[in-house]
């Protein structure tokens, strides 16, 4: 089980074009090591001065190894406890401004690559680098790297064809997208959402889970379980929670995917938008998919509106009318489908000549299509 799920655009590009990035930004993890004052070794009170451990004191609970309370809730009680800390780590979310993510991932084997998140409030930001980048605008859409679809044929072609060779991002304009809840990556990487995949209706424990409570109050889950959108693998996950309840770590393994990842709270650094030079838009995009097989397709239209006219004519003979009126038609429909005037067509003697044109780098490819008794002849022009 991933501890992500894909973006909407990662979603859209997969059925669109058949599956995203590469500024990298800073995290906001910043630690600070606290100052550690070094013993004075030249002071022979301080180098020999040893106190000794009373051996009738009350221990420490809080330095002592006591063994950890270990406990089997139902499943019921699991889901409750869950649930109080998904709000839990909502609401520290809140006060303190933000989250932070790191840890790793590896898939089906594979090479175990490091992930990275954070959270400032009004954008969201993740990077895996065997999948690329993911940048979310609260209020405005998503950016995902080209580079998350590098194994897609025709890509590098589909860039060319819209005059953007060089993108180097992806944009789907959302302006409704919340960073807080739904299916975007920072809502579903966020500590709530991460245990939101447990807490909700459809996960299927298959046995009775574990709770462990250290000594300081650590509170660690174990539990089988199975997971929405996970083609009914079994997945272990061990969730671990700090002593005010708040979510720290995440570790899950099913037989495909393996990740670890935790927790920290605190005010991030402001993620920059990419250059508008390195972007392109997910409809541009998608045309240009199309506009990169050009000449095939136009070729494509042209035999669809010869078998068409066809049948229509039978043993009756193609009659040029009729080509012309069904070369408009299907044009008409496909430039409307496509959002631009792509395919043109003009009346030639004995039919209709039909051209194809990227707008962007204004190649044109045309075909002519022409009555020959009972067929329709389709040529390059």
């Amino acid at each position: 089980m991933s501890p992500y799920r894909s973006s909407a655009l990662l979603a859209s590009a997969a059925l669109v074009l058949g599956a995203t990035i590469a500024p990298a930004v800073a995290f906001a993890d910043d630690q600070t090591s606290a100052g550690v004052t070094a013993t004075d070794a030249s002071s022979t009170d301080a180098a020999t001065d040893t106190a000794t451990p009373d051996p009738t004191a009350t221990p420490d609970p809080t330095t002592t190894d006591a063994a950890p309370t270990v406990t089997h809730p139902s499943i019921e009680e699991l889901r409750q406890d869950l649930a109080a800390v998904e709000k839990t780590s909502a609401q520290a979310v809140t006060d303190k401004g933000g989250w932070s993510l790191v840890g790793t991932d590896a898939e089906d084997g594979g090479k175990t690559e490091p992930i990275h998140a954070r959270y400032t409030g009004t954008a969201g930001f993740f990077r895996e680098p065997g999948m690329g980048s993911v940048i979310e605008i609260q209020g405005k859409g998503t950016y995902a790297t080209v580079s998350t679809l590098a194994g897609l044929p025709g890509l590098r072609g589909a860039l060319k064809a819209v005059a953007k060779p060089d993108a180097k991002w992806i944009f789907d304009s959302e302006p409704s997208i919340s960073l807080l809840s739904g299916q975007g990556m920072t809502a579903s990487l966020s500590p709530n959402g991460m245990v939101g995949d447990f807490t909700a209706a459809k996960a299927g424990f298959t046995k009775t889970p574990t709770e462990s409570v250290a000594a300081d109050g650590t509170t660690t889950y174990e539990m089988s379980v199975i997971l929405p959108g996970e083609d009914g693998d079994l997945t272990t996950a061990t969730l671990t929670v700090d002593p005010d309840g708040v979510l720290t770590g995440v570790v899950t393994a099913s037989p495909t995917e393996k990740t670890s990842v935790t927790y920290a709270y605190a005010p991030q650094k402001p993620v920059a938008e990419p250059a508008k030079s390195t972007v392109i838009t997910e409809s541009r995009l998608v045309k240009g998919m199309l506009l990169s097989e050009l000449p095939a397709e136009t070729k494509s239209i042209a035999k669809q509106v010869a078998t068409q006219v066809e049948k229509i004519a039978g043993k009756q003979g193609v009659k040029p009318a009729t080509i012309r009126s069904a070369a408009v038609i299907l044009t008409q429909r496909l430039n409307l489908e496509l959002g631009m005037r792509t395919f043109t067509t003009k009346r030639i003697a004995g039919g209709v000549r039909i051209t194809g044109t990227d707008r962007y780098t204004h190649t044109r490819t045309s075909y002519t299509i022409k009555a020959d008794g009972s067929k329709a002849v389709v040529r390059k022009a």
